[in-house]
């Protein structure tokens, strides 16, 4: 699939109909003990937002959109990826992934090119000091997107940029947008 295709009408008129729609739902809906609809939906808006952003980001780069759909899209697509960012320890998976990916690296390198100075203790040492510095830099990075998803995924708020969403892309498929109502 093209870029121009995925860009065209009429998929940012869907990808707002769902996001929409999901926060909507979530924004109903909350943390209820009683089902595990809220829980789906969740895990849907994690994806629906990471496509979102995605869409977003290739409707400024390509397409020809009106801003308020770019707007809608990116910050909408941002909330529903926050909404199930938060519930995963990102900095510490990614930190130990890459700590421990170059520590057997190293184990690699030293064996195959008969490295006496890299011992199994160096390299622990090293992989220890790369995990600690990319956790204490994730760990920043992660906390200030919760920060940020925080405040953007409080239940009314996602009702109303659902609301939002649902009328952009009612609009578009009408041929105009919030900003082109707007003046």
């Amino acid at each position: 699939m093209a870029i121009e295709e995925l860009i065209a009408s009429p998929v940012p008129e869907i990808a707002l109909l769902v996001g929409g729609s999901l926060a909507i739902i979530i924004g109903i809906l909350g943390n209820s003990k009683k089902t595990r609809l809220d829980e789906v939906a969740i895990v849907l808006a994690f994806f629906v937002g990471i496509f979102m952003i995605a869409l977003a980001i290739l409707e400024i780069a390509y397409g020809d959109v009106p801003i308020s759909t770019v707007i809608v899209l990116g910050i909408l697509g941002f909330t529903l990826f926050s909404r199930g960012f938060k519930k995963i320890k990102w900095a510490f998976i990614i930190s130990i992934l890459i700590a421990g990916g170059i520590g057997l690296l190293l184990n690699h390198l030293a064996t195959t090119f008969s490295l006496e100075f890299l011992s199994l203790t160096v390299i622990l040492i090293i992989a220890f000091v790369i995990f600690i510095v990319l956790f204490l830099i994730l760990k920043a990075i992660e906390t200030t997107v919760r920060l940020a998803g925080a405040v953007v995924s409080f239940r009314p708020i996602m009702f109303v940029g659902g609301l939002l969403a649902v009328l952009e892309a009612v609009l578009l498929f009408m041929g105009t947008s919030i900003s082109g109502l707007l003046g």
